[in-house]
């Protein structure tokens, strides 16, 4: 039983993170994302542009 409770304080701890203003995504919306990238002291910003083409549920 102890399990599930550290499963439930886990899931509780991530969902405060999880950002609340998704926008709406459907299949064959066109989408660009920048992705933090870190090289030695360096920081800067890469940024991919595509077309959703299928939609994954994570559970």
């Amino acid at each position: 039983m102890a399990k599930l409770n550290i499963q439930e304080t886990i899931r509780e701890i991530e969902t405060s993170f999880l950002k609340k203003d998704i926008p709406l995504l459907r299949i064959g919306d066109n989408v660009k994302v920048g992705v933090k990238i870190i090289e030695g002291n360096k920081e800067r910003v890469q940024f991919y542009e595509g077309t959703i083409i299928a939609k994954k549920i994570l559970l």
